[in-house]
């Protein structure tokens, strides 16, 4: 278009697909050091099954403690964002023609296909397949 001035008649639209994370721009930018390493936590291990206790075994502040920072900060309670996390890695499986919805709950960290569903369409407004269906059509 600078070279030869052409403009389409009409704008091409084209949909973000999913961002993807690098270890160099994972940085948590948190001041509070035990909520940052909390976060980094359930980042980590969004690939199996844990809950809020975990969490605080691996980060010594009292739960209500991180239950109210985390409100404060994030908007959501650990455990929801513990969801989030699983359901963020669920989208990304997704993508993946080969693993089946079962393979894909098991992989994101959920126990059991109903959990799976019922989070997913919970958090992302359609069923798993669907958003498979989707995201590939793109």
């Amino acid at each position: 278009m600078i070279r030869t001035g052409y403009r389409p008649a009409r704008h091409i639209l084209v949909p973000p697909g999913n961002v993807v994370v690098r270890e160099s721009t994972d940085l948590l930018a948190i001041e509070i050091p035990e909520l940052a390493r909390a976060m980094r936590y359930i980042l980590n291990n969004a690939d199996r099954p844990f809950s809020v206790r975990d969490v605080l075994k691996e980060v010594p502040i009292s739960r209500r403690y991180m239950e109210c920072r985390f409100r404060k900060l994030f908007g959501r309670t650990p455990l929801q964002q513990i969801h989030l996390a699983h359901i963020e890695r669920a989208k990304t499986l997704l993508e993946d023609r080969d693993l089946t919805i079962t393979e894909i709950a098991v992989l994101s960290g959920l126990r059991d296909n109903p959990t799976f569903f019922r989070l997913f369409k919970r958090l992302m407004k359609c069923t798993p397949g669907q958003y498979r269906k989707r995201i590939l059509q793109r």
